[in-house]
């Protein structure tokens, strides 16, 4: 299914839960709840998709996007290469040791999988 925010310049197809604006108390479909997300994560663009496999984003902007990933530590590998440790804390109800990563995605498409990560989408804006 697409998922197109034209005013974030961001298309995601793939997933089967749209595209939802972060905040604490918001479900995943594995039944996880966010709790105590730090600032930097808060207000973003995120879909609580996970264990889905992989998925399709495009940053359709000129700018380049971040984009945090968070797993538990003992969750199954995927591949961080790339990824930039941010910090590690409780950021799901019942469920510690979660650690942030974020790593830059200049304008283009991308592969990357839900399967044991949830993602948020940090897009600049374009105004003057």
């Amino acid at each position: 299914m697409n998922r197109i925010i034209d005013s974030y310049n961001l298309t995601v197809t793939g997933l089967s839960q749209p595209l939802t604006v972060s905040k604490n108390g918001l479900y995943t479909s594995s039944g996880l709840t966010y709790i105590n997300l730090p600032p930097c994560l808060l207000g973003l663009l995120t879909s609580p998709s996970i264990n889905e496999g992989e998925f399709t984003f495009q940053n359709h902007s000129t700018l380049t996007a971040t984009v945090y990933l968070l797993r538990k530590h003992d969750w199954e590998e995927v591949d961080l290469s790339g990824w930039t440790t941010v910090m590690t804390g409780s950021f799901f109800e019942f469920c510690s040791c979660i650690t942030v990563y974020s790593k830059p995605f200049p304008p283009g498409e991308y592969t990357l999988s839900s399967a044991n990560a949830l993602y948020f989408f940090d897009l600049p804006s374009a105004s003057v």
